[in-house]
């Protein structure tokens, strides 16, 4: 559900002309470099998640509960302003943060997801930021949220377990030339 989440807001954003790339987290390799607008849209395996019972008004007699998946958001955010100053790298990120937030309210709506809290919203600090990691002179910007996600009693749908592995195998043939007797070849 967050990985799709990802996609759709790339592709809002894509849309309203923002030049950002949204990639779904954590990032399995580190980067050279970095574009002017970065989002990355990861699981919040720090704050995890939240089960809750069911809103009456989105009452379904299948669903039992409603988790509210864990996510962070990380706007790494750099003005393409020749010697910008930190407002104007700020601007920048606050005009993408603006954006980010109108799109995903928009898809909770859409998607039928629900209200979508936000639990975090602030600027990181130098320290704050990943160790090791290459980042162009700006900003960066944290955001928490949860995404509600209906929990029903059903049954299984994915991919069964093997049934069972051959461990130590052999095989042997009968081979017959001529009309003479069997031999067997292992």
């Amino acid at each position: 559900m967050i990985y799709q989440l990802s996609l759709d807001l790339a592709t809002r954003l894509q849309a309203r002309l923002y030049p950002v790339t949204v990639y779904y987290g954590p990032e399995r390799v580190s980067r050279l470099g970095c574009d002017s607008m970065r989002i990355v849209i990861a699981r919040d395996t720090s704050s995890g998640d939240e089960v809750g019972a069911v809103v009456s008004q989105h009452r379904n007699p299948r669903g039992t509960h409603v988790r509210l998946l864990g996510c962070v958001a990380t706007f790494e955010v750099s003005c393409a302003v020749a010697g910008a100053r930190i407002n104007e790298h700020e601007h920048e990120c606050d005009t993408l943060v603006d954006a980010f937030l109108v799109e995903l309210f928009a898809w909770g709506e859409e998607s039928r997801a629900g209200e979508i809290p936000i639990s975090e919203a602030r600027y990181l600090t130098a320290d704050e930021r990943a160790p090791g990691a290459e980042f162009l002179p700006g900003v960066v910007y944290r955001l928490r949220f949860g995404v509600p996600r209906g929990v029903f009693a059903r049954d299984y749908e994915g991919v069964a377990r093997p049934e069972g592995s051959a461990f130590d195998a052999s095989c042997s043939v009968r081979v017959a030339t001529g009309g003479s007797a069997y031999e067997v070849i292992s």
